[in-house]
């Protein structure tokens, strides 16, 4: 679905924040292959942006892969017969629903993420004028040094 360089996403930040940055290249190239395919594989690709996202949630240890597995699409078993009711897909319109349902709960659960981790750190302009304060701060004490010494100077020469 995404390349492998792609998965680099999920080497920063915490786990979370990386599952977001995930989804979206997955949700990017699902988007991008429904197009391509002139919507003849919609099923195709749908299961799969589906359990990818599915297996993106459990290799990074999120609670939230519990509530996405009930909505995983093809789960394997042993035996057709023994799929539980909760994988199995009876109509197209079906599978919409159930990708409805798991796209809105992956986007809840992305803009709670999103809104905890701008939280947590410090905005951008804080920490540019914490710099900018230092700097000036800086700036004055050796200005201070200077107009010491240059009025010592001064006064010593009269």
């Amino acid at each position: 679905m995404i390349s492998e360089k792609d998965f680099a996403v999920a080497s920063v930040d915490s786990p979370e924040m990386a599952f977001v940055r995930l989804e979206r290249r997955f949700r990017a190239a699902y988007e991008a292959n429904l197009e391509n395919s002139g919507g003849n594989a919609y099923d195709h690709y749908t299961v799969e942006y589906i359990n990818h996202t599915v297996a993106a949630a459990k290799a990074l240890g999120l609670d939230l892969c519990r509530e996405l597995e009930m909505l995983e699409v093809g789960k394997p078993t042993r035996d057709a017969d023994e799929r539980p009711a909760q994988y199995a897909i009876s109509s197209a319109n079906e599978l919409y629903a159930r990708y409805r349902t798991f796209r809105q709960m992956v986007d809840h659960y992305a803009v709670q993420i999103q809104i905890a981790h701008v939280r947590a750190s410090p905005p951008p302009n804080s920490r540019v004028r914490s710099l900018a304060s230092r700097i000036w701060a800086a700036v004055g004490a050796a200005r201070d040094k200077v107009m010491s010494y240059w009025l010592s100077a001064r006064l010593s020469g009269r």
